[in-house]
């Protein structure tokens, strides 16, 4: 592969730090995942990257990680949309998207990541009902399941 350059490793840097989120979350004092993201456009939030420690990566802590940090206040604050794209090969990713009701929105085949699928939760109920309304429903989301897996 090709080696960033200094110049770009600080370019990256200058970018994560002043253009993204980055949302933690501990446990007794430990980080146990993290989530960085930024606006997409004036409607719309990418999810960047999603990673969870291994010992806390049950749907329930996972749910409700995303659902409270993450969709909850962007929604309060106006945004109708989250999008995350990731590699087909990412069963893992792939079912935790269809588990928070994503919807395939797209893919992608890039040079540097190679194929993505481009997933949107819409949080706006009328953006969902646009879209279902101009490229067809699909297969239906699966429902939600319950949040009861405590932490460890």
């Amino acid at each position: 592969g090709c080696a960033p350059s200094g110049f770009i490793q600080k370019s990256k840097h200058t970018y994560l730090s002043a253009g993204c989120d980055l949302i933690e979350l501990r446990h007794d004092g430990q980080t146990v995942g993290v989530l960085i993201g930024a606006p997409e456009d004036w409607s719309s939030y990418y999810v960047r990257m999603f990673a969870m420690r291994a010992e806390y990566q049950r749907p329930g802590l996972t749910r409700r990680f995303v659902r409270e940090c993450v969709f909850e206040p962007l929604a309060r604050a106006g945004i109708e949309r989250v999008v995350a794209e990731t590699s087909p090969a990412n069963i893992a990713m792939s079912h935790l998207f269809t588990e928070l009701r994503f919807r395939v929105t797209g893919n992608v085949l890039s040079d540097r990541w190679g194929p993505l699928v481009r997933y949107t939760k819409f949080l706006a109920p009328a953006c969902e009902a646009e879209f279902l309304r101009k490229f067809g429903g699909g297969a239906p989301c699966r429902a939600d399941t319950s949040d009861k897996e405590d932490m460890p």
